[in-house]
């Protein structure tokens, strides 16, 4: 997972880069409206509620008036805790994480306004924006499967949900299951998220664009998710995230 701290420093950096992009500019470009009527993007998702990739990410514009969008946004995340730190069992070299509970996976679906700063005359300039969305997340809880040998001889494995009560060993936990073994025990938590959020387009030829989306993201959920053992649930999760994503205009 990506220290809060790492991440911070590179959010920061991107910032400021995009403020000094704005007003390099301002100061040199004018302001060519809202050429652009819509818009639409898929990519992948990095923050500091998840692990090397956080998940993936579409977002779509639609020209409302002025300099101002229509912003839709749609995000399937994989949630973690800080806490998780990945172990090999001695025996069969496979991962797992000790004293994890549940998966959480978060599918966030958002509408807001985009306000753009500035819009290059030509189709290879970059187009920078701001947002602010908010709308309904859908919290997906999924047990952690594990394979534990009650035993510690090797060879007699349960395979089950963890719990500290009945699986006190770690050394004994031999693995862990695909997420998608445990669908069946999955529960649900809807709640209400809101996002901030700094945009950069860099186009390429025709009306295809390369991006980035720098922000901050809220969500609140109606109950404590219980991802770690030793942890407690909480049922609020901010991050910062930055968007990577391929897109089209017209």
């Amino acid at each position: 997972m990506l220290s809060n701290r790492v991440f911070r420093q590179y959010w920061a950096a991107l910032s400021l880069g995009f403020l000094v992009v704005c007003t390099y500019q301002s100061a040199l470009a004018q302001d060519f409206g809202s050429s652009v009527r819509s818009m639409f993007s898929y990519g992948i998702n990095f923050n500091t509620r998840s692990g090397f990739m956080g998940g993936l990410a579409f977002r779509g514009s639609v020209f409302a008036k002025d300099s101002r969008y229509h912003t839709f946004a749609l995000d399937i995340l994989d949630i973690r805790d800080p806490k998780e730190i990945r172990s090999t069992s001695t025996v069969t070299r496979e991962l797992f994480v000790p004293g994890k509970l549940n998966h959480f996976f978060g599918v966030r679906a958002q509408y807001g306004q985009e306000w753009l700063f500035f819009e290059p005359s030509s189709e290879r300039g970059i187009r920078l924006s701001g947002s602010v969305l908010g709308g309904l997340s859908l919290g997906l809880i999924m047990p952690y499967i594990i394979k534990y040998d009650a035993r510690g001889g090797g060879g007699n494995f349960v395979v089950e949900q963890y719990d500290p009560q009945k699986h006190p060993n770690f050394q004994n936990i031999q693995g862990a299951l695909s997420p998608t073994t445990a669908i069946n025990g999955t529960e649900l938590a809807p709640g209400v998220s809101a996002k901030l959020a700094l945009t950069a387009l860099l186009g390429l030829s025709g009306r295809s664009y390369l991006g980035f989306e720098a922000g901050y993201n809220a969500d609140l959920y109606s109950r404590k998710i219980p991802i770690m053992a030793f942890a407690p649930a909480r049922s609020s999760f901010g991050m910062l995230y930055l968007n990577f994503f391929y897109g089209l205009s017209r």
